[in-house]
């Protein structure tokens, strides 16, 4: 043992005397590699101290989704096509030359005001102008002549009740001459009856012819009063005959009187309705010289014309387009007739116009029966303010609230992205609360008809249910919502 320690120290001392003969030969070059093994021993003892790291339990990756929630009337995105008024194209209602334009693009103009001059000829003749003259002066000639005429039928239904009144008096003195022609009768028959007695007396009398001449005086006489006598009576029952007013001649003196006064009633009338025609050939002369001078039908501004001096139009022909004060606007969304009838009427849809901004506006009407084919119409009225941001045609976005409320739950239409299918059934992902956390959880549902990039859900599905829209996310995820 001692002989080892011996040794050791001998190794020890030889090392230690070389070190301290380079420490003495050099000692700034000893110093700094003493101060350069005192660095290297911290730095390696800094690293030998330094604590094994604590590895931490992996989080579960929350993923954000988009969530469709259901308890709610759901809206779904149909397209709707842009309805507009206001905005008019104006027509050649009569084919002819363009003589005159009187307007230029962006002219204001007013309702009724004159934009062009249409002629019948390329010289500027205009056939429809000499016919409205001519028309014009029958209408003056008739409401010229008119007075004198009414006048005429009324002095010829004067005549024809003075000539019924003469008739009436004329019946009247024949029946007052009746009582004189009844007493010349009977004095003719007491003389006829003195007459035969005196024939009679003759005639008993006529011993040896000796009154023959008298007895032939006395017929003479007798035949002249019989004579006279019928025609007393022939005259008295013509008398009686015409004064009888339920004889013919009083009859047809009654019917000729309503005859007259009927005929003048139906002239009378022909005259009104000859005025009244003649009026209206008047206007209608006017509407067709009318044709050849288009006129603006509302106030607003001259868009565009269509035509030029000199041009040849047809009936038809677009002359000019102009864009009037007042415009409305309505927005037509075709559905099915499912959707139809499901769609609310309390919660407003949101109409998406062209320059992205959105207006809530209520359903106008829904459709009870097909509009467009097979399907139903719902009509939005939009509001005045936004009229000009869109054109007549065009096709904007309409959210629209589809649903049926029950006592707890309605039925949906959810995203077609949000169903997952099988051969055997279909599905959807929804947000479910577990602890603090949502987790994805599958839910299997039955489904209807499809609108759009929308479908219905008739089961599976309830009030509270979140639906996942996204499809990067399978049962198990934890989620959270965008």
């Amino acid at each position: 043992m001692s002989q080892l320690l011996t040794r050791i120290t001998k190794f020890i001392k030889l090392p230690l005397r070389r070190l301290i003969r380079i420490v003495d030969d050099k000692p700034l070059l000893s110093l700094f590699s003493a101060l350069f093994l005192l660095f290297m021993l911290i730095i390696i003892g800094n690293f030998l101290r330094q604590p094994v790291p604590v590895v931490p339990e992996a989080e579960p990756v929350v993923k954000t989704v988009e969530l469709y929630s259901i308890g709610s009337v759901p809206k779904i995105k149909l397209g709707g096509k842009v309805e507009k008024s206001g905005v008019l194209t104006l027509t050649a209602g009569a084919g002819g030359f363009v003589q005159k334009i009187y307007v230029q693009p962006g002219a204001a103009v007013k309702r009724g005001q004159q934009l062009f001059w249409l002629s019948s000829n390329a010289t500027g003749g205009t056939l429809p102008s000499i016919n409205r003259q001519i028309a014009e002066k029958n209408y003056q000639l008739t409401i010229d002549t008119f007075e004198t005429q009414k006048e005429l039928l009324g002095k010829r239904w004067e005549i024809a009740e003075k000539s019924d009144a003469q008739t009436d008096e004329l019946r009247e003195i024949t029946h007052k001459s009746l009582d004189d022609t009844r007493n010349l009768i009977s004095l003719n028959e007491q003389m006829l009856s003195s007459l035969d007695t005196q024939l009679n007396q003759l005639m008993q009398n006529n011993t040896g012819g000796t009154n023959d001449a008298a007895i032939l005086q006395t017929q003479q006489a007798k035949a002249g009063v019989l004579s006279g006598l019928n025609s007393l009576r022939t005259a008295l029952r013509s008398s009686e005959y015409q004064v009888s007013g339920d004889q013919e001649p009083a009859q047809l003196s009654n019917l000729s009187r309503e005859l007259t006064l009927k005929q003048l009633e139906l002239e009378e009338k022909s005259l009104d309705l000859t005025k009244e025609i003649s009026k209206l050939n008047l206007t209608i002369a006017s509407i067709s010289e009318s044709m050849m001078y288009p006129a603006s039908p509302c106030n607003g501004v001259v868009e565009r014309v269509q035509v030029a001096y000199g041009q040849s139009v047809n009936p038809g022909t677009v002359l000019a387009n102009i864009k009037c004060a007042k415009s409305h606007a309505q927005i037509i969304v075709p559905v099915l007739a499912e959707v139809a009838a499901h769609v609310s009427r309390i919660e407003k849809s949101i109409l998406a116009l062209p320059n992205g901004e959105n207006v809530e506006s209520a359903p106008l009407y829904v459709s009870t029966e097909p509009t467009e084919g097979n399907l139903h119409s719902i009509l939005f009225e939009l509001p005045d303010m936004y009229t000009d941001q869109v054109s007549d045609g065009a096709f904007v976005t309409v959210s629209v609230p589809v649903g049926e409320a029950h006592t707890t739950a309605v039925i949906p239409f959810v995203p077609l992205d949000s169903i997952y299918q099988t051969q055997n059934e279909a599905y959807v992902l929804v947000a479910e609360k577990t602890g603090e956390q949502l987790v994805a959880a599958t839910k299997t549902v039955r489904l209807g008809v499809v609108q759009g990039s929308y479908v219905e859900v008739t089961d599976g599905l309830g009030e509270g249910d979140q639906v996942i829209v996204d499809r990067n996310v399978i049962a198990g995820d934890v989620v959270a919502a965008k």
